[in-house]
């Protein structure tokens, strides 16, 4: 049960790194192209570039990704959807309001939001990968494997998403299927070289049930 947990941590870790990422196309205007590496400096950049334009979706989207990277998501949620209501029509928003939702732990919200950015066209592997997290956490193993598999589908050596399909493969109870894919996301660790990693792998393996 130890190595299932472990599993769950590092799915965990994935919804961070992804809101992280600088979004694509936030805007066609070129304040969507700053970037400033010191959080708290791009809190204050960002709100008076709100104050300036009150409307300006790019903005709150920047400032919810400066609020996570400065350790409040909540407050970064309210921007994000601060941002869908001034334009509801743009994927990139609900993805990081889905992707917020999933580090708060309120993964039914994540899912309304990542579903609402696939029906929008948000189809890249980040968005899968979100809706994989947040679907296994909520315990529908099924949806999770769904996407999962989107994931894997496009990149088969993608390690969140073959550790997230094997873990929700073993808690559907379909161990044939985990033990495939912990073997190739074992494999993939030792092709980066990342031998410590791929001994737990091993681990989470001989614990399967025959």
């Amino acid at each position: 049960m130890r190595n299932f947990f472990i599993g769950c941590g590092i799915l965990a870790g994935v919804s961070i790194c992804f809101v992280r990422v600088e979004a694509e196309d936030l805007a066609q205007d070129r304040l969507s192209t700053v970037i400033i590496d010191d959080p708290a400096a791009a809190i204050e950049f960002w709100k008076t570039a709100i104050d300036n334009d009150p409307a300006n979706y790019v903005a709150y989207n920047k400032l919810g990704l400066a609020y996570f990277q400065y350790g409040q998501p909540e407050e970064a949620l309210r921007c994000f959807k601060k941002s869908a209501a001034i334009k509801a029509d743009h994927a990139e928003t609900y993805v990081l309001t889905g992707v917020a939702y999933n580090t708060l732990g309120k993964y039914r919200e994540a899912i309304e939001y990542l579903e609402r950015a696939v029906e929008l066209g948000s189809g890249d592997l980040r968005t899968f990968q979100s809706l994989g997290v947040s679907y296994f956490s909520a315990g529908e193993y099924a949806q999770a494997i769904h996407y999962f598999e989107k994931v894997l589908e496009k990149d088969p050596q993608h390690i969140e998403a073959l550790l997230g399909a094997a873990s929700a493969y073993k808690a559907a109870g379909e161990s044939q299927k985990a033990k495939e894919r912990f073997i190739r996301l074992k494999d993939t660790l030792l092709e980066q070289g990342k031998e410590e990693d791929a001994a737990k792998v091993l681990i989470m393996i001989s614990e399967l049930p025959d």
